[in-house]
């Protein structure tokens, strides 16, 4: 079975190949300029000359912030576990059992079905990288109960007393399925909208605001609680995922950049849509978790952290600010990430004036 997905997606390669060679210029390379997100005709495995620089660098970026779950000692955090309150086993459990859907929610499916659509070789690059860091969060995941003596259906069990699942799978589901279905293909104008949704969607959206809540209070438990290597841990999977979002948005923007009449009205209205259900179920999560004594930020202050991040996702996506709170969050070590993915957006915005390589 893995032997054939790779033989046809050589095959794919090298019929993109064969339609890129027409695409040289008189030198004998590939020309920057006639790269596009999708619907390129230049050959998919060539990576230079970049058009695309802030791809590359995230690329890069993330590799040079390589880590490995079992690198994170957890053996006093783990003794602390035994005396922890309810609580804080609940917040844990919970935010761990986050993973064991990734598999529906974030999984490698609708990344490779972008993957296969897009045809940028930097910022498929990327998307490779971006997959391994998934199985990375989940493998994570398996630490942290593993090293608590817990078990995956007490995480399972507790993350599903929080959220309705079945919502968030409903919701994603008809705008990201165009992207793993075989017969789905861009280059007419309403599939090439489709596909942008998709991209808002699994990258930003999904990433940006669902299971935020638990992620910000388990990245944010003070001394007291004595795991302060779990909440890093938890600090590290939102950067990473931040980054995703960060790299969504920049294709998103690129997409409408090269193809402006894919961001139409109706566009622009499922994804205020999607944004502002994500935040309505996202906060059903928040109801049940108690951050009181063993976490640095209140519930309130976790809400106005959700609110700012969908607005700031908004933002990115061409949309309006959609809730009356602060685009910057009030959970300082979260507004950081997302100062530095707003610096990405400006590079990728200047990206195109400062590279040539023609």
């Amino acid at each position: 079975m893995v032997e054939r997905k790779v033989k046809n997606v050589a095959l794919e390669n090298q019929a993109a190949g064969d339609v890129g060679a027409a695409l040289i210029g008189e030198s004998g390379r590939v020309r920057a300029s006639d790269k596009r997100m999708i619907n390129g005709k230049t050959d998919v495995n060539q990576l230079v000359p970049f058009k695309y620089g802030w791809a590359w660098q995230m690329y890069l970026d993330s590799c040079t912030q390589h880590w490995m779950p079992q690198e994170f000692h957890l053996e006093k955090d783990a003794s602390a576990w035994n005396k922890a309150p309810e609580g804080l086993k609940d917040l844990v459990l919970s935010t761990a059992g986050y993973f064991v859907h990734q598999a529906d929610l974030c999984s490698d499916a609708p990344s490779l079905g972008a993957y296969r659509h897009i045809t940028a070789p930097e910022c498929r690059q990327y998307i490779l990288r971006q997959t391994f860091e998934d199985a990375n969060h989940a493998h994570a995941y398996e630490h942290i109960i593993d090293s608590f003596g817990a078990t995956e259906s007490e995480a399972l069990d507790a993350y599903l007393a929080k959220c309705a699942d079945q919502n968030h799978l409903t919701m994603f589901e008809a705008v990201v399925s165009p992207m793993v279905q075989s017969s789905f293909s861009t280059g007419e104008l309403s599939n090439d909208s489709k596909f942008l949704i998709g991209i808002a969607a699994h990258f930003c959206i999904s990433r940006g605001v669902h299971m935020a809540s638990g992620l910000v209070a388990a990245g944010s438990l003070n001394e007291h609680s004595g795991m302060d290597t779990t909440a890093e841990i938890f600090r590290t999977i939102y950067r990473d995922r931040q980054n995703h979002v960060a790299f969504g948005r920049n294709v998103f923007n690129a997409m409408v950049n090269e193809n402006p009449a894919i961001l139409n009205s109706d566009v622009k209205l499922q994804i205020r849509g999607l944004i502002i259900k994500s935040v309505e179920l996202e906060r059903q999560v928040l109801t049940g978790i108690s951050t009181a004594g063993f976490s640095k930020h209140t519930n309130a202050e976790i809400d106005a952290h959700i609110c700012a991040t969908a607005n700031n996702i908004s933002l990115g996506l061409g949309c309006d600010a959609l809730f009356q709170t602060k685009v910057v969050s009030p959970v300082a070590w979260a507004a950081e990430h997302a100062s530095q993915n707003a610096g990405s957006q400006m590079q990728a915005k200047a990206s195109k004036e400062s590279l040539s390589w023609d």
